[in-house]
Formats: C-alpha cells, sequence, structure tokens
C-alpha cells in the first residue's frame, strides 16, 4: 500500500509540474504578444506633419502642401535673442532637390518672398517677405545636408531692401548674360571662354551687398550630359557689379 500511495504522490507532482510549466509559456506567450503589439502601435505612430510655417500672423504654406514631398522627421521650436525660431527637419529622400527647387519657384513666383544673400557657410538659401506686423520681416531659410534638410522660419526686426520695378527695368537677363560673357572672356576668369561653358539662370532675383542681381550657375560641359559646377555669379541690376560665391566662407566677392 505505501509503495502505491508513493506512486500516486509521483504522478500528482508530475501533473503539478506539467501545469506549472503551461503557465509559465503561456505567460511567456502573453508577455511577447503584449511586447509586440505595443511595438507595432508605436511603429504605426502618426506622421509628423506640417500644412504651413508659422510664426504668430506671419504664415506660408510648406513644402510638403506645395510639392506633395517631403518626410518632416522633427520639429525644433526655440528662442534666439527674443525671437521666436522653428526649425523643420526632412529626410533627404529620392527626389528631393527636386522638391527644393520648385519650392524656391512657389516663394518667388507665387509668394512674393525676395532671396536673400546667405551669411553661412553652409549650402543654403534664404528667402523673405514683409512681415504683418511693422518693420519686421518674415524669414525662411533652406539648409541642406548631406542626409536631410531644414527650414528654418523666423520673425525679425528689420526691412526689405528696395527691389527694382519691372517697368524700370532695362537690365535685361541677355544684357547681364552678355555683360558677364565680356567681362569673362577679357578678364581671363575662366580658363575657356565664356560660350564653352553651360550657364543657367537662378529663378527670380537676389540681393548681394545691398543691390539686386541675377544669379548664374556655370557649368563644365561634360560627356553624357553630366556637368561639373564650375562657378555661380551675380550681376547687379543697377550698377552692373560683378560678384564671384565663395563656397567656402559663405561670401560674395565683387570682381570689378
Amino acid at each position: 500500500m505505501r509503495k502505491k500511495n508513493k506512486n500516486i504522490k509521483l504522478k500528482s507532482t508530475k501533473k503539478f509540474n506539467r501545469k506549472k510549466i503551461i503557465i509559465i509559456v503561456l505567460l511567456a506567450f502573453i508577455f511577447v504578444l503584449s511586447a509586440f503589439i505595443g511595438f507595432s502601435a508605436f511603429k504605426g505612430e502618426e506622421p509628423l506633419v506640417a500644412d504651413n510655417y508659422t510664426i504668430e500672423n506671419d504664415t506660408v504654406e510648406s513644402i510638403t502642401t506645395v510639392t506633395e514631398r517631403g518626410n518632416l522627421i522633427a520639429i525644433n521650436p526655440y528662442q534666439e535673442e527674443g525671437k521666436n525660431i522653428i526649425e523643420y527637419v526632412y529626410e533627404s529622400e529620392e527626389d528631393f532637390q527636386t522638391a527644393i527647387d520648385d519650392y524656391k519657384k512657389y516663394l518667388l513666383e507665387e509668394k512674393e518672398f525676395m532671396e536673400l544673400e546667405s551669411d553661412e557657410s553652409e549650402e543654403n538659401s534664404v528667402f523673405a517677405i514683409k512681415s504683418s506686423e511693422p518693420d519686421k520681416i518674415f524669414k525662411l531659410s533652406i539648409v541642406q545636408k548631406e542626409s536631410d534638410y531644414s527650414i528654418t522660419v523666423s520673425r525679425e526686426d528689420g526691412e526689405l531692401p528696395q527691389k527694382v520695378d519691372a517697368e524700370e527695368l532695362v537690365f535685361t537677363r541677355d544684357d547681364a548674360r552678355n555683360y558677364l560673357k565680356n567681362f569673362i572672356n577679357n578678364s581671363k576668369e575662366l580658363p575657356l571662354a565664356f560660350d564653352s561653358y553651360t550657364n543657367i539662370f537662378d529663378v527670380g532675383r537676389s540681393f548681394i551687398n545691398g543691390e539686386e542681381c541675377y544669379g548664374m550657375n556655370i557649368y563644365q560641359k561634360g560627356q553624357s550630359n553630366c556637368n561639373e559646377f564650375v562657378g555661380k555669379y551675380y550681376i547687379s541690376l543697377m550698377d552692373k557689379n560683378i560678384y564671384k560665391y565663395s563656397s567656402e566662407t559663405g561670401q560674395s566677392v565683387a570682381l570689378n
């Protein structure tokens, strides 16, 4: 009889251990499932969206609204010298350069922003328009880096440079091209004659040293339509001053 009771006790212990193992496995499964669901929910968070760039009463449509492109990865608001500034950071996706170029064109041609000279050494562009508040400007900067690009908006004290009225404009783009052509050919600024290069005007006009200018990019003609960048020049509308942009200093230097 004692042996029989011992066997019954052993069987009960085995059943208990089996149940314990099953419970542990179930708990582990529930934990893994919960973690997976939580991770999936995290992955499914709503993406960052900015339909407009706004500083108080000043606003403009965002690059995503205008071009339907741009993967926004961060929004960084901060203050600097009493100014409210918001930085929008975007991932440099495929064809992002086209989106930036289209957005610049939109700012200049449709919203009548003015392109200003940048005082930074980074690859960037600065645009501004008169603010809704007197004696202030609404400024937008586009900075391009290797893995991302940012669009930063702010409202600052200041006034926009005086723009030449289209009706008063007598120095056309063709005039500017011929003027720069003669300067380059006569001064030997470049190794080859001007017509040996490809030249492309900027969209809109820029202000350099307080002067309204045409901007022109010059490229060395290459094979398979792969042109190599040679330099960027500005020609002022009023005094016909010629400036050359330096990527090292971020400044434009007068040549004539």
